[in-house]
């Protein structure tokens, strides 16, 4: 799809993360066992043709640099045309609608671009898409915008005030509300967006001599009546990562073998910057059940309902429960963690019992160590 580039753009809310976002971007935060998050969306591209790609990159943004690189892990390494890392500007940090204003200073870029249209993604909502089909019909139904949602089910409130696609009685478009949890099945709106460039030139340029919008959904809606504004339904798993606890949940449910399938398994993979590692070595009086483990972890103990990355060293008689062990940890000898996330490079001693809640994670900052 020579004609459509791709802009990545997450959200700015890093506060709801704990301790996990001191040393790097939400986009970047390692999610099942091997990936960071941002691997998702890089690989939904590459999959259906897209190399032309921008990054906003956000604070923290060496380990986007080192991860991300040139993007070649993902065949973006192109002399012309290919993916660019921008970093956090001044007006972006110092006005109210910083949202708009970073896709205002993207435009050098949109319009050096030979493509005609823009895929605007949020690499927090994470989902195999088939962008091909999706722009298929873009094209055939000659759409100015076109809006990404899925029918999703919330009985218990997961999703309160996440944006929704609201629908007038014709089935069009009428605005993009908030999930107040008035029904458990509501449409979500996936913050992926089809755009021609020149709409998103002019919506933009508005908003931003306006004021009249923070976001760019809210722009195109103050312009639909002219706009053709059109939905695509999105029929497979979604995860929606925008706190602590929905990262945790996201990456446990991965414990499942048909939501691990439709996200991991679904069309080429998931690609990732490579790390050669040795085969994870399990010791003797290790008991792994219903995990993920990564490779080059030595492990000695018992590990139940838990994601365990990279070089991760487990000591005998330790005791890892519903929880994610970051690339790096070193857990000791009777250490007992329980819904729990230990970041990288942390120590865990001998003896020591971490724990928290399912609905409220226990965070242990990346290089502590802990000791009794």
């Amino acid at each position: 799809m020579k004609k459509l580039m791709g802009i990545i753009k997450s959200g700015i809310n890093t506060s709801a993360y704990n301790a996990l976002l001191n040393t790097r971007p939400d986009y970047m935060l390692p999610f099942g066992s091997r990936y960071r998050v941002i691997d998702i969306t890089l690989s939904n591209f590459s999959e259906h043709g897209i190399t032309n790609v921008l990054l906003h990159g956000s604070q923290h943004i060496r380990s986007t640099l080192d991860h991300v690189g040139n993007g070649k892990h993902w065949e973006m390494d192109k002399r012309q045309n290919g993916l660019v890392i921008s970093s956090p500007t001044t007006s972006e940090t110092d006005i109210r609608n910083r949202r708009i204003a970073s896709y205002y200073d993207s435009l050098p870029f949109v319009e050096d671009s030979p493509c005609e249209h823009v895929y605007i993604a949020n690499p927090m909502l994470i989902a195999r898409i088939d962008i091909t089909s999706i722009y298929k019909k873009y094209c055939e139904g000659d759409y100015d915008v076109i809006f990404l949602y899925r029918k999703q089910e919330d009985p218990t409130g997961r999703y309160l005030n996440a944006r929704k696609v609201i629908f007038d009685k014709e089935g069009n478009v009428e605005n993009i509300g908030v999930n107040l949890g008035t029904k458990n099945v509501f449409n979500l709106f996936m913050d992926h967006i089809i755009i021609k460039k020149e709409v998103f030139k002019e919506v933009i340029t508005e908003a931003m001599e306006t004021e009249n919008a923070f976001t760019l959904s809210e722009s195109i809606i103050n312009n639909k009546d002219r706009l053709k504004i059109g939905v695509y339904e999105i029929k497979n798993h979604v995860e929606y990562i925008r706190d602590l606890n929905s990262y945790y949940l996201a990456n446990l449910n991965l414990l499942n073998p048909g939501i691990y399938a439709d996200l991991f398994l679904f069309g080429s993979g998931i690609l990732t910057k490579n790390k050669d590692e040795p085969s994870t070595l399990y010791q003797e009086g290790n008991n792994v059940t219903n995990s993920i483990v990564a490779n080059g972890s030595i492990i000695a103990g018992e590990v139940s309902d838990s994601v365990i990355f990279r070089g991760v060293q487990i000591g005998k008689n330790a005791i890892i429960k519903n929880s994610i062990i970051f690339e790096g940890a070193k857990i000791g000898d009777g250490a007992i963690i329980v819904n729990s996330i230990v970041d990288k490079k942390s120590v865990i001693k001998d003896g020591v019992f971490v724990q928290g809640t399912k609905n409220n994670p226990y965070v242990v900052p990346k290089k502590s160590v802990l000791e009794k």
